[in-house]
């Protein structure tokens, strides 16, 4: 009823797959969180992040390690239709400013998220706030 606005009965055969999807999708959230924390406990890694993305069986695995205070290294590995690796370091300049460089081998590859391109190489000056 949340998702669509009506009961199950009345859904059409996408909106019921699209529902599994979600469902499945949630529930191994649950389950996978507690096993990524083990994960990262015994590897000795500060990051260490499985998404799955919106393409069909498309996924993201992040590893990560705080190598100095403040310098984060990050290793990524797109899976699935459009595959490519992408290397992060980052430094907080101060509790709001951050430096980014991103490389990747993933040439003139548009992500097909409107949020996120990705290029071959770059350098981001981030402000970051929480509230």
């Amino acid at each position: 009823m949340i998702g669509f606005n009506t009961t199950t009965n009345q859904l059409s055969a996408t909106q019921q797959a699209d529902l599994a999807v979600r469902a499945g999708t949630l529930a191994a959230g649950f389950l996978a969180g507690p096993l990524i924390t083990a994960l990262e406990r015994s590897l000795g890694l500060d990051i260490l992040e499985i998404e799955a993305t919106g393409d069909r069986g498309a996924a993201r695995v992040t590893i990560g390690d705080e190598l100095a205070p403040g310098l984060i290294a990050r290793f990524s590995r797109q899976f699935g239709r459009d595959e490519y690796d992408e290397a992060t370091l980052e430094y907080a300049l101060s509790r709001i400013l951050r430096i980014r460089a991103t490389f990747s081998d993933a040439g003139t590859l548009i992500a097909r998220s409107p949020f996120r391109r990705v290029e071959r190489a770059g350098i981001d000056l981030i402000l970051f706030f929480s509230f």
